[in-house]
């Protein structure tokens, strides 16, 4: 399981250097610890007393929020639990469900670790190709940051990656190693530093001079995530 990170809600960062515009860039993310710790504690409590009566796990947002309130003598629903529960949502921790709310099982997030919308579904089916290495790889190391795996993880989905697409081979590398590639982009997974303009830039170039899809998404996504697990 990739370890849980209190991010902004808004722009999502992990430290205190919020994006140009975010609303909550003048506040600090212990202030959203509480409200992700009141989320979160709400439901393991919800499933751990509907697992012991072999009951439907999910849980209405209504009865969430009246249950946060509850926490230590009328804890207010904020608008930052709100943006924390989306924040959840988006990432998979959380998904809803018609009966409700429910958290997810590691397993299921990440089965996510594929990517299915542009312009990450063309240079992960594509991979690599000369012109467009660099940002390649560099967009799919934020994206494995994004994910939340491990160094370990990352480095393990990226140099499966290189190898099913052929990149490894096909491309020019100055790295004497898949490894060796990794370990110099290791301050993208540790900075978090986002992949928009790259990943752009590199779907233009494989689209224009890149080999033809390497993956086929549609059968890879629903692969065990334990392929990617720390070893």
């Amino acid at each position: 399981m990739t370890q849980f990170q209190y991010k902004c809600p808004e722009c999502g960062t992990t430290n205190i250097l919020h994006d140009i515009g975010c609303k909550y860039e003048h506040e600090e993310l212990h202030q959203f610890e509480k409200c992700y710790i009141d989320i979160i504690s709400v439901l393991i409590d919800h499933h751990a007393m509907m697992e012991k009566h072999d009951a439907v796990l999910n849980i209405k947002e209504e009865m969430l929020k009246k249950r946060v309130e509850n926490i230590q003598e009328q804890t207010p629903w904020l608008t930052e639990h709100q943006d924390c529960l989306e924040r959840l949502k988006s990432e998979r921790h959380i998904v809803e469900e018609p009966k409700g709310l429910r958290l997810t099982e590691p397993e299921e997030r990440e089965e996510q670790i594929i990517p299915t919308f542009e312009p990450l579904r063309t240079i992960y089916s594509h991979g690599p190709c000369d012109g467009a290495k660099d940002y390649s790889v560099f967009t799919m190391v934020s994206w494995c940051t994004l994910k939340e795996l491990t160094w370990e993880q990352t480095c393990n989905f990226m140099k499966e990656w290189l190898r099913e697409t052929g990149a490894w081979d096909r491309c020019e590398w100055g790295e004497d190693s898949i490894q060796e590639l990794l370990d110099d982009k290791r301050h993208v997974w540790r900075k978090d530093m986002g992949w928009g303009d790259y990943a752009d830039a590199a779907k233009r170039e494989i689209e224009n001079h890149g080999p033809g899809p390497q993956i086929n998404i549609a059968e890879k996504h629903g692969a065990e995530a334990s392929e990617y697990n720390d070893t």
